[in-house]
């Protein structure tokens, strides 16, 4: 059997066991970082086994919005650096080994996936221009929108995904999509004010400003 059917499936299992944990607990911190987080300590356990690497690393990136890290236009995920813990900070998205773009497609395509490593995954191939772009973009769109219902994710990271899906709805030119998001978002806004301001006033001005931009 070939790595699509083997690996994949078991990495795919070992991030639903992880989210359905985090839902059953009731957990309010749910954020992909976690996952990376368990995947490399799985990792740390089981150092040959290069897959449990590969999705940790594809988990530790930073996410930068595009007002947020300007001129960025196409790449939006750093390197998030080593944390305290020892887990290293991951190469840059470009320098990414091909079987580690593969295994995450092949993670990617499973219906089963949950929605916060969908999302990352789908999100990481359209970056690297893997496949149907289009495809991709739609499917990590729906995957943040799907983040975006979940009780167990804070509100900062709830805005978080929903810009990102703002954005890539732009990208992709999907206008009614992208007008559908905006309304939301600008209501989300309106009814927690202080989920932006919590950040300071650089996270609220860079994310409303990215809002009244793409409208």
């Amino acid at each position: 059997m070939d790595m699509e059917t083997v690996d994949a499936d078991r990495y795919v299992s070992y991030a639903d066991a992880f989210f359905a944990d985090a839902m059953t607990a009731g957990r309010f911190w749910v954020r992909v970082r976690d996952l990376g987080e368990s995947f490399y300590d799985r990792w740390l356990d089981c150092p040959d086994d290069w897959g449990l690497y590969a999705i940790a690393e594809a988990c530790m990136y930073e996410l930068r919005l595009s007002t947020t890290a300007r001129g960025c236009e196409r790449d939006p995920f750093v390197p998030s650096p080593a944390d305290a813990a020892g887990r290293p900070s991951p190469v840059e998205l470009s320098e990414v080994p091909q079987q580690s773009v593969d295994l995450w497609r092949a993670c990617a395509s499973s219906d089963r996936l949950n929605p916060l490593l969908k999302a990352r995954l789908m999100d990481l191939l359209w970056v690297r221009a893997d496949g149907n772009l289009k495809e991709r973009s739609q499917a990590a769109i729906d995957a943040y929108l799907r983040i975006a219902e979940l009780e167990q994710v804070d509100d900062e990271e709830r805005l978080s995904v929903l810009l990102r899906a703002l954005e890539l709805s732009y990208r992709a030119g999907n206008d009614e999509l992208h007008d559908w998001i905006a309304s939301r978002i600008d209501s989300f806004l309106h009814e927690y004010p202080e989920v932006a301001l919590s950040s300071g006033f650089e996270f609220f001005e860079s994310h409303v400003s990215l809002l009244l931009h793409h409208r």
